[in-house]
């Protein structure tokens, strides 16, 4: 028999991958570990068949505590349970537009931009999924994956399309695809937003992290549209329909800062229009490129596309303003602060302060990286304390300054100049540090963390919010 066909003899209408949800109708994936030291799912096989599961989906021979008739073997389970989850929910996902954004940075703030735009041009008819959460009309959840394992992902797709959702915008991490979450879904279009360095400490090295995503896009047919930058094109030379990014394809140059707004101008085709949006900054104006980009390949008028964005709102934790001269951003790679300040210093008259750190438990190689990038283009830097997790925040700075070619400052002497860097291991007193450093004219830019409420520190999650400090700092006047 086959496995769709047994599941549905034992009455199963969903899949669950955390043995505590398993049910009378639900079966437990015993997925294997994702890497070393990870869970193993068959250890919680007992677990999901205590309560209730009728079967357990599983690779090899069925652990000595499950009976043979409850067991379900399934081959390289990550990569073929997916479509039974699809199956079972009703395969969604087939009447859908599936728009998939991947890249190492700028995924979230595209998918934003991206639904916020649809959902101009074609009201209530796009739900985004991502890093912020699911949301359509009027729901608003946080399932707490930027991509959803298969399991949840498709009774998730069943409920939009029955909400009248026409499409669906969202994120696609190098972690779900090298774990086989979006396998047998079909993808309208994609975006590649950058490649550059991160989750080594998941991939190895920066090849097999790159590779992961560029093989998810070879494998598109002629039905999905890639957009993607020019400079990166090369590295998709497989992909049969593409747009891009640049002098050869949609072209956008970033104007004046006046009054809040963000101008631009827009080229295709010898087709040329001139918009605004509340945007700020070229790597944000990029990011709304690719939204334009998507919109033109749905098929609405280039004029009607421009008209809309300039009512799309700023994308929560990205580059996100607070008061007149802050800035909240997601950024925590090198490559990341390198484009986001880069961005900024058109539309900064005076200078550059950053507070940044990096995150612990996660890839060390990075560290000294961002501060080489920060260095390059800030003018003042303050380090410290991201999300600690498990390390010790002393010696994750002391491993961030090491990519700093210039002297530390002391904060009496940082107070007094117009650049230099130092370090406070306490973010609520490196952001006071900051606002008291700027003037009018300055940009702080508070990288790292973008809307997140929380600190990780050791096995803590503090309420933190850096823009919920910023408005404090600002409202107490504290300058």
């Amino acid at each position: 028999m086959k496995a769709l066909e047994r599941l549905r003899a034992a009455g199963v209408t969903r899949l669950c991958i955390d043995s505590r949800e398993a049910s009378k109708q639900t079966a437990f994936v015993a997925l294997p570990p994702a890497q070393n030291g990870s869970q193993d799912g068959r250890y919680y096989a007992k677990v999901a068949l205590a309560a209730g599961a009728p079967l357990v989906l599983g690779e090899g021979e069925a652990p000595p505590e499950v009976a043979p008739e409850q067991w379900l073997r399934v081959d390289e389970l990550r990569f073929n349970y997916p479509a039974l989850a699809a199956e079972l929910a009703g395969n969604p996902g087939d009447s859908l537009e599936v728009i998939g954004i991947t890249g190492t940075d700028g995924k979230t703030s595209v998918a934003w931009i991206a639904s916020e735009l649809f959902n101009l041009l074609e009201p209530g008819k796009t739900a985004r999924l991502g890093t912020l959460g699911a949301q359509w009309l009027d729901v608003d959840e946080r399932p707490g994956f930027t991509t959803l394992p298969a399991a949840l992902l498709h009774p998730l797709l069943e409920r939009m399309l029955a909400a009248g959702q026409r499409r669906v915008i969202m994120e696609v991490s190098s972690h779900a695809l090298s774990l086989g979450r979006v396998e047998g879904l079909s993808f309208n279009a994609a975006v590649l937003t950058t490649l550059s360095r991160d989750h080594l400490d998941f991939h190895g090295d920066l090849e097999a992290y790159h590779n992961t995503k560029l093989d998810w896009l070879a494998g598109f047919g002629s039905a999905t549209t890639l957009v993607l930058p020019e400079s990166l094109a090369a590295r998709c030379g497989g992909v049969a329909k593409r747009l891009t990014l640049g002098s050869q394809g949609l072209e956008l140059s970033l104007g004046e800062r006046q009054n809040g707004w963000m101008h631009f101008a827009l080229s295709f085709e010898g087709e040329r229009h001139e918009g605004r949006c509340q945007l700020i900054g070229a790597l944000m104006l990029e990011n709304l490129g690719f939204a334009i980009a998507l919109a033109m390949q749905a098929g609405f008028e280039l004029q009607d596309i421009v008209a809309a964005a300039a009512q799309v709102s700023a994308v929560p934790g990205r580059f996100e303003p607070v008061g007149a001269r802050c800035l909240v951003d997601y950024a925590h790679t090198p490559d990341a602060l390198s484009s986001a300040l880069q961005s900024l210093r058109s539309q900064t008259r005076g200078r550059l302060i950053v507070v940044f750190g990096a995150g612990g438990d996660r890839d060390r190689g990075k560290r000294a990286q961002m501060a080489a990038a920060v260095e390059a283009h800030a003018d003042i830097a303050i380090v410290t304390s991201d999300n600690p997790r498990n390390e010790d925040p002393s010696q994750i700075i002391g491993e961030v300054i090491m990519g700093f070619q210039a002297k530390r400052s002391d904060i009496s002497e940082i107070t007094q100049q117009d650049r230099g860097w130092t370090s406070l291991v306490d973010r609520r007193a490196a952001l006071t540090l900051a606002w008291e450093l700027s003037t009018e004219s300055d940009l702080v830019l508070v990288a790292g963390k973008g809307a997140e409420s929380h600190q990780a520190i050791g096995a803590e999650n503090l309420p933190f919010d850096d823009r919920v400090e910023l408005r404090s700092l600002i409202e107490a006047g504290s300058c």
